[in-house]
């Protein structure tokens, strides 16, 4: 309901041209100016379904409910509305969410979607050799590992060399045991980010750069490029054979496959009976049905002969991989989307994704230039120095109370941090990484106190940097504090003032009329022998649980009854009966139920009592309360229109 309220709250900015001098004052309000540019704005916005009408009716109808908002914005900030807590921290929630997308590079990000997308569109078949080499390896290991892929490099880029082997020799991948480096095709947002750069810049044929990624250092061949297979879903029958079955069991298995198949082809087997011969009880149950797949999501000859087929339906001949015999059906190919509509599934991939910090990198280089970030070195060096070894090994932080951290480390704009900023954020996220390298763990405090305090510098500054955000924050806000102050002034006030309500009502009761009723009882039988049974029973003066507790002898039930008061036009069953005291006919139902009604009494048009038209007459008293505040506000904050601007815009 919230939200909905704020809807019609809220005036929503966007930008038209009327013509005239946009700074003219169009009215004011208890010496507050509106400027025809504002009105413009508002106007457009709403009335952009309808191309701005700019008729004398329009334009003077708008101005009036625009006059009526501005009053209430006056007032919820005179009864200061904007400081209870819980609309402040309602506030704080949407701005953080709403600062999401001025706190990064949308540019970037923009492009890394989009980059994303083509790379979607083709599957590259590559090989790798990897050396390992963790992310957080000691530098001694780190080149270590690092002059091995150079040897290796010098190996692969001999005329005539041959991959594979080098691969099966010298790749640290496990499964080179078995592939010799081959990990078939791939697609974009499968692998790492630098591991795909490498494979999408890298011509066919060629092997890449040394390319390092958190698995360590890689060298990749780019042997094959081919449009992409996309994402399907099929079913499948699977015989279970293996390599360890018994030449017995192998033979018995292809002989019930091909059985299978040339009855699904003969179409003496249709595939929901088929199917129920698969050893893939999981599957059987809902028609052999796979969840759906893309590359490198099935087993190479399993993936093959399901992407193999043209339309759906259509069924493969049985395939053999390692688990059996399949037999395959395409139930769907998915199709591609357009990337605008592909924009929020590649998003979500993307934040689970390293190149997901690029963005955010690229941003904070950007804002330490435009606030010129100043870094004091010898501040830095001097409190790490302090910082003793053990300090992590034995969480022995004692020194802190002989260092006084008082030198700066660095500014953002005019804002200084120091020594002290940084230990007190170290203590807080860092003091408990026993046994962690002491540098390692200073730097990484040190880029995460940065960041922090770049992002809080820049957020701070957000209204004054982009009139967009502040427009929007502008709007919530608005729409936040008046839901507030008309709940304080006409909803609630209407539901809790009893007395006031009472008053409102006899004033206004004959408004509030009943007309023409039928007080009546609905019979519902679930045949025709117990039909006749309760029509008969219902003729005399048997009531109506008498009757259900005689004829529904048993746990089920054979006669229900349903008593109303029911005014003319509102129920089609009552309705279509005559209305006088007594029994209508009775009607066969589509299921073969049967219904009849018993009419007890016919009531005249008559003015409803006080609990009837409760839900009618607190709608018309929060309208004639809300009537009797903006009254109250129009003398509170004298209005003032100017007539000839108005004037001027109407067309």
């Amino acid at each position: 309901m919230k939200s909905h309220l704020l809807l019609c709250l809220c005036f929503s900015i966007a930008v038209q041209v009327f013509g005239q001098n946009k700074s003219e004052t169009i009215f004011t309000y208890g010496g507050n100016v509106v400027t025809l540019e504002e009105f413009e704005k508002v106007y457009t916005k709403n009335n952009i379904d309808n191309q701005a009408n700019y008729s004398e009716k329009s334009i003077r109808d708008y101005l009036e409910l625009f006059i009526n908002f501005k009053l209430k914005t006056k007032e919820a900030l005179a009864q200061q509305i904007d400081t209870i807590t819980s609309l402040k921290t309602e506030l704080g929630g949407y701005r953080k969410q709403l600062a999401q997308a001025y706190l990064t590079d949308m540019t970037l990000q923009e492009n890394l979607l989009q980059e994303a997308y083509n790379r979607m569109q083709s599957d590259i078949k590559v090989s790798h050799i990897l050396i390992k080499c963790s992310g957080d390896a000691a530098p001694a290991d780190t080149l270590i590992a690092y002059n091995k892929i150079k040897a290796i490099q010098a190996q692969v880029t001999k005329p005539g060399a041959d991959f594979g082997a080098i691969a099966s020799k010298n790749s640290e991948d496990p499964s080179v045991k078995f592939n010799k480096g081959s990990i078939g095709y791939i697609t974009g947002l499968m692998t790492a980010y630098a591991f795909e750069n490498a494979v999408f810049n890298t011509p066919i044929s060629k092997t890449s750069a040394i390319t390092r990624t958190k698995f360590g250092y890689h060298i990749i061949k780019v042997e094959e490029k081919r449009a992409a297979r996309g994402k399907m879903v099929a079913a499948h029958i699977l015989i279970k054979s293996s390599d360890t079955s018994s030449a017995a069991d192998k033979d018995a298995a292809k002989k019930k496959i091909n059985g299978i198949y040339a009855g699904l082809m003969s179409k003496t087997l249709d595939w929901s009976e088929a199917v129920k011969s698969s050893d893939d009880k999981f599957t059987s149950e809902r028609g052999g049905e796979l969840p759906e797949f893309g590359i490198n999501r099935m087993i190479k000859e399993f993936e093959d002969a399901a992407f193999a087929l043209q339309k759906d339906g259509e069924i493969s001949q049985p395939v053999l991989t390692k688990f059996g015999w399949h037999i395959i059906k395409r139930v769907s190919k998915v199709a591609v989307k357009p990337f605008e509509q592909s924009k929020k599934e590649l998003k979500l991939a993307i934040e689970k994704d390293e190149r997901n910090n690029l963005p955010k990198a690229s941003f904070y280089a950007k804002i330490k230039k435009e606030y010129g970030f100043t870094e004091f070195a010898p501040a830095k060096a001097e409190l790490f120095n302090a910082i003793p070894d053990t300090a992590f090994t034995t969480n022995n932080w004692d020194f802190m109370g002989k260092f006084k951290g008082e030198s700066k480390m660095f500014t953002i704009g005019n804002k200084s941090f120091t020594q002290r900023d940084y230990l007190d954020h170290l203590l807080k996220f860092y003091r408990r990484n026993f046994g962690k390298n002491k540098s390692e763990t200073l730097d990484m405090a040190y880029k995460s106190f940065t960041e922090e305090q770049l992002m809080a510098y820049e957020e701070a500054r957000l209204e004054e940097k982009h009139i967009k955000f502040k427009e929007l924050m502008k709007e919530y806000s608005d729409g936040v504090y008046l839901f507030e102050l008309t709940d304080r002034e006409v909803w609630g006030k209407a539901s809790k003032d009893s007395i006031g309500l009472r008053k409102f009502f006899e004033e206004n009761k004959g408004k509030y009329r009943w007309g023409k009723r039928a007080i009546v009882t609905i019979f519902n039988a679930t045949d025709e022998k117990i039909a006749k049974a309760a029509y008969k029973m219902a003729a005399t003066t048997v009531s109506p649980k008498e009757i259900e507790k005689k004829l529904n002898k048993d746990e089920k039930s054979k006669v229900s009854t349903i008593d109303g008061k029911f005014e003319k036009g509102k129920y089609a069953l009552v309705d279509s009966i005559e209305w006088k005291v007594g029994l209508s006919p009775m009607k066969k139902n589509a299921d073969n139920s049967y219904t009849f009604v018993k009419v007890n009494a016919v009531t005249d048009a008559d003015i409803k009592e006080l609990h009837e038209a409760r839900g009618y007459y607190v709608s018309d008293y929060q309208n004639f309360l809300e009537k009797e505040w903006i009254r109250n506000l129009r003398s509170k904050y004298p209005i003032v229109v100017n007539e000839p601007v108005v004037k001027s815009i109407i067309k």
